[in-house]
């Protein structure tokens, strides 16, 4: 089967598309369970923040977390096991820090894509 020459320019331009939208962010410096360290993963790794079907905004805030909704979500997104139960909020913070320096994340906003790779 053969692709047509706008089917081929097509897929190219949607994995330009793709390219252009996708970000590698950086793991946050700040001390983890930081509000530094907390906002830093919000703007550039994995955001809560959502708007339900009314357009209002809804989202897990990390200070009053106080059942980890927010540690659960971070560590689902970031392809992690979550530890067992019990483990402190401190505890966890410090995984997901680990977690985070020892990985590289590409992340897609438009397509909602999340891709992870091991640092060497």
């Amino acid at each position: 089967m053969r692709l047509s020459r706008f089917s081929l320019l097509a897929i190219g331009g949607l994995l330009v598309l793709v390219l252009f939208t996708s970000r590698t962010p950086i793991p946050p410096t700040a001390s983890p369970c930081s509000e530094a360290w907390f906002n830093h993963i919000e703007r550039h790794y994995f955001s809560t923040e959502r708007e339900n079907s009314f357009g209002d905004p809804i989202g897990i805030d990390y200070a009053a977390d106080n059942d980890s909704k927010w540690l659960d979500y971070i560590e689902v997104k970031a392809g992690m096991s979550h530890p067992p139960g019990g483990t402190h909020k401190d505890a966890r913070c410090r995984l997901i820090q680990n977690h985070l320096v020892s990985r590289t994340y590409i992340i897609n906003d438009l397509t909602g894509w999340t891709f992870s790779f091991a640092r060497r």
